[in-house]
């Protein structure tokens, strides 16, 4: 009997670490989600730890139930205590599979955020032309020196 409960004792301890450790990759998850910015958003990394972070919570499952299902025949209250210690496990993995539900919604706003960003300024079509075009139109109808000073900031004057 004290031997099972040693390994039932292990288990559980092994699966709170667990928890732990899927609840601090969470974390990372949640600030990179956070980030707003066009320019470094690290997609890769992201894709990467929600599928580390979902297989973990998936994995923490199965454990908890087959931890659960090793309760053998003890004493009315040793069986009170695991039963009281899967459902605590039981907890703490709910909280932590909905703060990744959290993270992924706060995911999905952020790309929401950087496509309406991309449309705001791929659609700017009026300030196309007055970067491109007619730079090179007054570039062409002024003297030399007018037209290489307004080409050569972008690199479109040639003389």
């Amino acid at each position: 009997a004290r031997q099972q409960h040693a390994e039932f004792a292990g288990k559980a301890a092994l699966i709170g670490r667990n928890i732990h450790a899927t609840s601090t990759k969470l974390a990372k998850l949640a600030k990179l989600a956070k980030r707003t910015s066009m320019f470094a958003d690290p997609v890769t990394e992201i894709q990467e730890l929600t599928a580390v972070v979902k297989a973990d919570i998936k994995a923490l499952n199965v454990a908890i139930e087959e931890l659960q299902a090793t309760k053998g025949a003890q004493n009315k209250n040793q069986a009170q205590h695991d039963s009281t210690v899967v459902g605590s496990l039981k907890t703490r993995l709910a909280g932590a599979t909905q703060d990744f539900k959290v993270v992924l919604q706060q995911r999905t706003d952020s790309l929401r955020v950087h496509q309406g960003r991309q449309q705001m300024f791929s659609n700017a079509s009026p300030l196309k032309p007055m970067l491109g075009a007619p730079i090179r139109a007054a570039s062409a109808g002024r003297g030399a020196s007018a037209g290489e000073a307004a080409g050569a900031g972008a690199g479109l004057g040639e003389g």
